[in-house]
C-alpha cells in the first residue's frame, strides 16, 4: 500500500484474516510495516463476531458524540505533532479517522450472508464461524471494495506426525475454497487485476519421518501464482525429486539476467505495471542473484521491475 495507495478511503489498504484457531507463530509482525511508517501495517479483521474489536461505539455514545470527541483528539494530536514532529503521531491521527469511517463500511463488507447461497456453497462457508473458507470469500468481497492487499493466514499445517490424516482433513477444505475464489474472480472479470499468491512459511522434507510426518526444510519452498495477467502453466525453478537446494537455478537465472537484461513486452496482459523488489526480502539467500532471477521471471510476463537494496 506504500506505493499503490488505497482505492477506498473507508477501508484499510491492507487487511489480514486469520483462521485455524490462533495467530501465526511469527506473531503480528508478519503484517507489520517493517521500516515504513506504521500507517502501512495490516489491519487484522475477524470473520466471526465483530469484524474488528472495539470498532463499535459503546452504549450511550452515538455517532455525533464520537465525531466531536475525535475532533477534539485530533486537535491535541496535531499540537503534539507540531511540537515533537514524530511521524507516528500522524499515523495515530489517520488511524483514528479511518476507524471512524470503518464503523460504517466494515460491517457491510464483512457480512458473507449477503452472498447468494450458491456462492457460499461453492466456498464451503459457514456464516458466523471463523474459517479459511469464510476468509476466502471475505477476501473477494474486500478486493471488490478497493482493498489493495488481503493476507490470509491458516494455522495448523505444522504436521510433523500423521501428515496423511492431517492433509486428508485440511486439504479438501483449502482446495474447495481456493478453487471457488479463482472461479469467482474469473467470472467477475477480476482475474487480470488480482494476483493470488499461495505459499507456506517454508518447505517440507521430501521424506516421511518416523512419526509419519514431514519436518522443516529450509533450503527451498514452493509457491503458486494465479491471476494478475500472468501467463499460466509455467514452472520456474523446479527442484530435484530430493528437494535439493536449487543453486543451479539461481545461477542460471542470474546469468540469463546479465546476458539478456529484462525486456518489457508491452503487449503482455500485465504490461505497464511496475514492481519494486526490496532485496531485504532475500536475506541470506544471495540477494543480488535472487533479485535478478525475480526480474527475469516478471519480465517474461510483461511486468517492469526495479530492485532496491536498502
Amino acid at each position: 500500500t506504500w506505493g499503490l495507495g488505497t482505492e477506498n478511503a473507508n477501508l484499510p489498504g491492507f487487511v489480514v484474516l486469520i483462521s485455524g484457531g490462533t495467530d501465526p507463530s511469527g506473531g503480528k509482525s508478519l503484517w507489520g510495516s517493517g521500516f515504513l511508517p506504521s500507517v502501512f501495517q495490516g489491519v487484522q479483521c475477524r470473520s466471526a463476531g465483530d469484524p474488528i474489536l472495539f470498532v463499535s461505539n459503546p452504549k450511550g455514545l452515538d455517532r455525533n458524540v464520537r465525531r466531536r470527541s475525535l475532533d477534539a483528539l485530533r486537535k491535541l494530536n496535531e499540537l503534539e505533532l507540531k511540537r515533537i514532529g514524530d511521524p507516528e503521531t500522524r499515523t495515530r491521527i489517520s488511524q483514528y479517522e479511518l476507524a471512524f469511517r470503518m464503523q460504517m463500511s466494515v460491517p457491510q463488507v464483512m457480512d458473507v450472508t449477503k452472498e447468494p447461497k450458491h456462492i457460499q456453497e461453492s466456498y464451503g462457508t459457514t456464516p458466523g464461524k471463523a474459517s479459511f473458507a469464510n476468509n476466502c470469500l471475505l477476501a473477494r468481497r474486500l478486493v471488490e471494495q478497493g482493498v489493495r492487499y488481503v493476507q490470509l493466514f491458516d494455522w495448523g499445517w505444522d504436521m510433523h506426525g500423521t501428515v496423511a490424516g492431517g492433509m486428508n482433513g485440511r486439504g479438501p477444505q483449502v482446495d474447495r475454497a481456493v478453487s471457488a475464489f479463482v472461479s469467482d474472480i474469473s467470472q467477475r472479470g477480476l482475474d487480470k487485476n488480482i494476483l493470488l499468491v499461495i505459499s507456506g512459511e517454508f518447505g517440507r522434507t521430501p521424506r516421511i519421518n518416523k512419526n509419519a510426518g514431514r519436518d522443516h526444510w529450509g533450503p527451498l519452498s514452493t509457491l503458486a501464482l494465479a491471476g494478475g495477467g500472468l501467463n499460466m502453466g509455467q514452472v520456474i525453478g523446479k527442484s530435484s525429486r530430493k528437494a535439493e537446494v536449487p543453486a543451479f537455478y539461481r545461477r542460471t537465472f542470474a546469468a540469463e539476467a546479465r546476458a539478456n537484461p529484462p525486456v518489457i513486452d508491452r503487449s503482455a496482459p500485465a504490461a505497464g505495471r511496475k514492481v519494486v523488489l526490496y532485496a531485504t526480502c532475500f536475506a541470506n539467500y544471495n540477494a543480488p542473484e535472487i533479485g535478478h532471477a525475480a526480474q527475469v521471471v516478471l519480465a517474461r510476463n510483461g511486468v517492469e521491475t526495479e530492485v532496491v537494496y536498502p
